[in-house]
């Protein structure tokens, strides 16, 4: 049986994944007052994507890890931590901070992809934040026990691939998605390349 509360909304244009930890600066004055009532009783607080086309439904609960630096006009920065994911069955917009009665849920397939699909996760994985300049999230491998999730936490990803991960249903299923687009950037940088050398040798390519 799915289990429901009552949860304060935090709508912003990017994704969080259970078990990442997500640094934010609060400022406007409704939310400093929800994260710093959150960071006193340990509750739970929603984050769901909200972008030019609207807001997700499914979102991911969080609770406040730290407050990192607090400034003299009431702003501070936060460190917050994914920890269950959601879908908002109803959301209720007609306070300054929005509610939403949210379903949590948890994969509908149980188990594990399979080693092999595991070890070729991580291999893509360590050869993409190897080569690449962007750095890392600021999640930790020991955050969650979910291995998806464990290695996204540590990957730059985007927020449609993050919502992805987070609306998948299978542990199988985000295993082969991360593999599918971690092969997409490794082929995108290999032509970026070419590309590159290419212009530096005025379009004659080197094998």
């Amino acid at each position: 049986m799915a289990v429901e509360a009552f949860l304060p909304l935090f709508p912003l244009d990017l994704v969080l994944l259970p078990g990442e930890l997500l640094p934010l600066h609060i400022f406007e004055p409704r939310y400093r007052s929800m994260i710093s009532q959150k960071h006193s009783d340990g509750g739970e607080f929603g984050i769901v994507r909200q972008h030019a086309r609207g807001i997700e439904r499914t979102g991911c609960a969080a609770t406040v890890h730290s407050i990192t630096e607090r400034f003299d006009d009431g702003r501070f920065n936060v460190l917050v931590m994914g920890t269950r994911r959601f879908v908002a069955r109803m959301i209720d917009s007609s306070e300054e901070c929005w509610q939403a009665v949210a379903e949590f849920f948890d994969d509908d397939e149980p188990g594990a992809a399979s080693a092999e699909r595991e070890r070729k996760l991580i291999e893509i994985a360590q050869a993409v934040l190897e080569a690449g300049e962007d750095a890392a999230n600021e999640g930790d491998a020991r955050r969650h026990s979910v291995f998806s999730f464990r290695v996204a936490a540590g990957l730059p990803l985007g927020p449609e691939t993050k919502q992805a991960l987070l609306e998948a249903r299978s542990e199988i299923e985000r295993v082969d998605l991360l593999i599918k687009h971690l092969e997409g950037v490794v082929e995108s940088r290999r032509e970026s390349r070419k590309r590159m050398l290419a212009a530096r040798g005025n379009g004659r390519l080197r094998h």
